[in-house]
This record gives structure tokens, sequence and C-alpha cells, in this order.
């Protein structure tokens, strides 16, 4: 059952991972919303 109790912590960590890398794209996204979001074809220079 050890091996369990590992596979359960790594899962886990690595969601833990996801979900900060997750909000990070996210708040850099909104941050920069200009370059990232398609913009409408009437306001290209």
């Amino acid at each position: 059952m050890k091996i369990l109790r590992i596979t359960l912590r790594i899962a886990m960590v690595l969601l833990a991972l996801a979900t900060t890398i997750g909000a990070l794209n996210a708040a850099r996204a909104d941050a920069h919303a200009g370059p990232f979001w398609p913009r409408p074809a009437g306001s290209r220079p």
C-alpha cells in the first residue's frame, strides 16, 4: 500500500503544479490582453 500512497502524493503535487501554472498563464494573458487575443478586422493597422 505504500506505492499507492506515493502515487497519490505525486498526483497531488502534479495537480497543484498544473493549477498554479494555469493560474499564472491566465493572469499573464489578462495582463497582456492586447497581443494575445485576436483583434477585430476593423482595428488592424
